[in-house]
């Protein structure tokens, strides 16, 4: 059958790993290149390398996207040198963005190999993975043990699949060897057990029972120096104990020691984790879901690297997410109140060429009467798809029946395509102005972060716990790696239990 990932594999490996003395030479010289950075803030050292604090986190970043490959680039020339992607991001191409970035600057001589720390994830099968499952179903073979949580998105994290998607992650990445591979979310067949009414105490049984037999398969492919470390990116880590899909770092602990003394080893490759953590989502600390520990203060003890994703995304007690980000609103509200115009005279001129009577369900109206009522971009999105696009679609049917030419029909897709992108902007500034309370309440709280920007404020709280090691952040343009960076200037406050502030009065 065809290799549905075949555009998206680079011509060769890169060989090399990250190494440690490497990763002190990539310092040096950004301490010379940037010497108002503090190297405290810049980086911490795990076992014999010095890890960035802040990692480039490469969802919704794509190979066809010359902005995030532009952003990545500039991130490692200034001082990022952990980079997160996974098999199932922009469906493989956010890898194949990786290692064309990644070789592209060891080729140049401008960055080595060995200086970054690249982490993928494996475990999810939807889209071209999709495309492959089906084929191998339909030649009488298919992957074990697959999870069928819905029906475009399935996981699995058996041997065979790791074997298979683990080569083509490597073919995406185009390197011979990977620093950390992760097992990503796999609570998914918990989710689907408990959907299923299978009783807890048997699903946790099969559960770590699959995470044992991954983990042998990953000690493996670390004895043949294809991977060096593993671990989990599960977000039920830092959930509360009683949660039918809540995941142990204990008795995943447990199962790596177990596996580390079979085969006589000095160290289990055992090594990273990876979780949700942000000033609404705490758990990472208020949770003692590990025999009264938290699980920072555990793998911090075990001397895990702990990677943070998702710290400015952040679900909310009642349900939606709040971006942890406040933007200026005057260029939005103006940019929106000059499209509503513009739309309004062409929407004149095009119902009066076809002769289409007067109507108020179009696109302008409803944006007039509409736009303060988005409580977020999230609330904006569902109701898009829920109620004004279907609308906007029956208008749009009327405008190219009658224009037969689709002279206005192409410039009113057009038009409308554009105008959600900058209504988009909109709510998101107009609910951000919700949160200048918060970010006036962490900065009385925490007076170093009095005056910073709400997100390097929200970033910075999850520098400062206790046993955090690097915060993921989407830096999908150079601005946002601009704005993330100047962390690296300033002094990381320890951030103690108490002073992460309960965000739950400041949710849109």
């Amino acid at each position: 059958m065809n290799d549905p990932f075949l555009n998206l594999y680079q011509e060769n490996f890169l060989s090399g790993f990250c190494k440690g003395p490497k990763t002190k030479e990539y310092f040096d010289r950004i301490l010379a290149e940037f010497p108002d950075y503090k190297s405290s803030s810049l980086y911490e050292e795990w076992k014999d390398l010095k890890i960035a604090r802040l990692g480039f986190g490469c969802y919704r970043v794509t190979r066809e996207n010359e902005n995030h490959r532009d952003a990545l680039s500039y991130a490692l020339k200034s001082g990022v040198n952990l980079v997160d992607t996974s098999s199932n991001y922009a469906d493989g191409a956010s890898e194949s963005l990786v290692g064309d970035v990644i070789r592209g600057l060891n080729a140049s001589g401008e960055i080595s190999r060995e200086e970054i720390f690249v982490v993928t994830k494996i475990g999810y099968i939807q889209g071209r993975n999709m495309i492959l499952a089906d084929g191998l179903e339909k030649n009488g073979h298919e992957f074990p043990e697959v999870t069928f949580y819905s029906d475009d998105c399935w996981h699995s994290i058996h041997p065979e699949f790791l074997e298979d998607q683990l080569e083509r992650s490597r073919k995406r990445l185009g390197l011979s060897v990977i620093d950390g591979l992760l097992l990503h979310n796999p609570e998914y067949f918990l989710m689907d057990r408990e959907h299923h009414g299978v009783p807890e105490d048997k699903a946790k049984k099969e559960y770590y029972e699959r995470r044992e037999n991954a983990f042998r398969f990953l000690e493996k492919k670390r004895n043949e120096g294809i991977i060096r470390y593993y671990g989990i990116s599960s977000n039920t880590f830092p959930v509360s104990s009683d949660a039918y899909s809540f995941t142990s770092l204990k008795a995943v602990w447990e199962i790596s020691e177990k596996i580390r003394i079979e085969n006589n080893l000095v160290d289990s490759g055992f090594s990273i984790i990876q979780f949700p953590a942000n000033l609404y989502e705490t758990g990472f600390v208020h949770e003692k879901n590990n025999d009264g520990i938290s699980i920072s203060s555990l793998a911090k003890e075990k001397g895990l690297l702990t990677l943070v994703n998702r710290p400015l995304n952040a679900a909310g007690k009642k349900g939606g997410m709040t971006r942890l980000a406040i933007y200026p609103s005057g260029d939005s509200e103006d940019r929106l109140e000059k499209f509503v115009s513009a739309l309004g005279e062409f929407e004149n001129d095009c119902f009066s060429a076809l002769g289409i009577e007067e109507t108020k369900d179009t696109f302008g109206t409803i944006i007039g009467e509409n736009k303060d009522k988005f409580g977020n971009a999230e609330h904006l999105h569902f109701a898009l798809n829920r109620s004004i696009i279907p609308v906007i679609r029956n208008l749009l049917e009327r405008v190219g029946k009658l224009d037969l030419e689709k002279k206005y029909y192409n410039n009113y897709l057009k038009i409308l395509n554009q105008g959600i992108g900058i209504l988009e902007e909109y709510v998101i500034a107009n609910s951000a102005k919700k949160l200048l309370p918060l970010q006036n309440a962490l900065g009385e709280r925490i007076p170093s972060l009095a005056g910073k920007p709400l997100s390097r404020q929200a970033v910075t709280c999850l520098l400062g716990s206790d046993g955090i090691g690097t915060v993921l952040i989407g830096m999908r343009k150079k601005e946002y790696v601009e704005d993330m960076i100047a962390i690296f200037r300033d002094s990381i406050p320890v951030i103690s239990e108490e002073n992460l502030i309960d965000c739950s009065s400041y949710s849109n």
